[in-house]
């Protein structure tokens, strides 16, 4: 009798799979047939998009809006897809799977948040292969409604299966005001409460940040260069972030609510990341987990504390194997590390420091080349250590 039943439910299922509708085949050659195509998933259910053209540029920015169910964008083996000035927005509920290398292009006249990649809450987007992401910003144009995520804005779940690749990445703000104008958070990756970022192989962000365009011209904006994130994100094999720069974080902001995680396989490489603010390189108020090697090398706050790493005072860090602190410099408190006392704990135990300094501190007014500790434990509010 339970074989019967048994048999009787594999059936069922068989049966069910068969009558599901297969995806709705759609070429795509151009960029309103990639616009028909997301459209249509509101009207057929799931697309394929069968891309027949290794490019496709739009004259003017193309957002194309996945409202619902799944589109999937398939090509030829052993080629590069690339767009420019088109960015795509997944709604909640919907999802975006991209099964070719991608490439994609543009500027930085957006006034959206995501300049590629925008992902609700309960949204899902999926990369099969390689992406490239290079040039392409969001513009801040009313400090009322601050836009975030210069190439890819996430409140829902967003998974790197290829190597990724940010060059470039920027918000800015074209406001005229006199160091006013402020541009966005999350110059290459924005990353919400309760969102997710995956990396399944190699990243290398690079020239990443955040821009404001003043009458004074160019100044430091706001947080994470390369990615800022209140959610989390994994790594799961090499990371590489050169020259980013951003307020605070020119390579990572980790809000109190965020985890930023370099997992076993994921070697961590930071190098010439800055900012004015604290962490040149790292601002971290949340969690942090590097479990292979990492090495800090020349990162900078320009005008506070914490070259390399600064941490708020109720963050975590967990290193499992040997950091590495060179020339990390800082104009304030810790070249390398700005730290509280409550979470001293939290310093990496195999760690090597070399070439760290201070900048303009001739009246020694600043301290630790190393690591800077508020508070000794004792209650003074004076009271500092450093270390090691």
């Amino acid at each position: 009798m339970k074989q019967v039943a048994v048999a009787a439910i594999g059936a069922a299922a068989l049966s069910a799979a068969g009558c599901m509708a297969a995806p709705t085949p759609m070429d795509i050659s151009n960029c309103a047939e990639l616009q028909a195509a997301a459209e249509a998933t509101a009207t057929v259910g799931n697309v394929l998009g069968q891309l027949v053209e290794e490019e496709i540029f739009c004259d003017e920015w193309l957002s194309v809006e996945i409202p619902e169910n799944k589109l999937k964008l398939d090509g030829d083996d052993g080629v590069t897809y690339k767009f420019d000035k088109v960015r795509f927005v997944v709604k909640s509920g919907a999802i975006l799977r991209v099964d070719v290398p991608v490439e994609f292009t543009g500027d930085r006249t957006q006034v959206v948040h995501g300049g590629v990649l925008n992902v609700e809450e309960g949204g899902k987007a999926r990369f099969l292969s390689s992406v490239s992401m290079d040039g392409i910003g969001v513009d801040t144009v009313d400090l009322a409604d601050m836009k975030h995520g210069g190439c890819v804005y996430n409140q829902g779940y967003v998974r790197f299966e290829g190597e990724f690749y940010a060059n470039g990445c920027e918000t800015v703000s074209t406001i005229e005001e006199y160091r006013v104008a402020m541009a966005g958070n999350g110059a290459g990756i924005w990353n919400g409460k309760d969102a997710k970022v995956v990396f399944k192989e190699a990243v290398e962000m690079d020239f990443c940040g955040n821009w404001p365009w003043t009458s004074n011209g160019a100044e430091p904006g706001s947080d994470g260069g390369a990615i800022y994130s209140d959610g989390e994100v994994s790594f799961f094999e090499d990371a590489l972030f050169t020259n980013n720069e951003a307020d605070e974080g020119g390579a990572l902001w980790i809000g109190v609510t965020g985890v930023v995680k370099f997992l076993k396989s994921a070697k961590a490489t930071f190098q010439s990341n800055s900012g004015p603010g604290n962490g040149g390189t790292i601002n971290n108020y949340g969690v942090l987990v590097m479990r292979n090697t990492a090495s800090f090398n020349q990162g900078r706050s320009t005008d506070g504390s914490g070259g390399c790493i600064s941490c708020g005072p109720a963050s975590e860090m967990v290193f499992v194997k040997n950091v590495l602190f060179d020339g990390c410099q800082s104009t304030e408190h810790g070249a390398a590390i700005y730290i509280d006392y409550d979470n001293v704990e939290f310093l990496p135990e195999d760690a090597t420091y070399t070439d760290n300094f201070i900048v303009n501190n001739s009246d020694g007014f600043y301290k630790c080349e190393d690591v800077y500790v508020v508070g000794d434990g004792s209650g003074d509010e004076d009271a500092y250590m450093c270390l090691p």
